[in-house]
């Protein structure tokens, strides 16, 4: 009977055990899953923000290309002035090392865009690796 009663005592003493471990595991669980959903929001963000610049940029280039042109097209009209014309080279010259450095920006910011999509990815297939070792 005593044998019966400690084995009882045991079995409960375990079952309380592991209904505590499941309890701290669904409160890490929780906890998890509120860093992660933050870590998506702040991607999310990130990603918005990299695209409005990589917008910005894009538009950017196209402002420089078409005052290049039209620099080059008045240029071309008065070509016989010569202060114009260095002139009109010089500012050619700046606006090619503009278009240059903007496209440098932009080729950074679609590498940035790249990570922040693959960060986005990972965070969104975390949940899921978390639930999966949960259920198990």
């Amino acid at each position: 009977m005593q044998n019966e009663a400690s084995t009882q005592i045991v079995a409960l003493t375990e079952e309380n055990k592991l209904k505590l471990l499941t309890e701290l595991l669904q409160t890490e669980k929780g906890q998890l899953d509120l860093v992660i959903e933050s870590g998506k929001q702040e991607s999310a963000e990130s990603l918005a923000e990299a695209e409005n610049q990589n917008s910005e940029l894009s538009q950017n280039i196209l402002d420089q290309e078409l005052k290049l042109k039209e620099q080059e097209e008045a240029r071309l009209k008065f070509g016989g002035r010569e202060g114009q014309s260095s002139a009109t080279d010089n500012e050619k010259n700046l606006l090619r090392e503009e278009k240059v450095r903007l496209q440098s920006k932009l080729t950074e910011l679609e590498f940035a865009l790249a990570e922040k999509v693959e960060e986005h990815g990972y965070l969104q297939k975390k949940p899921e690796d978390v639930q999966n070792e949960a259920s198990t």
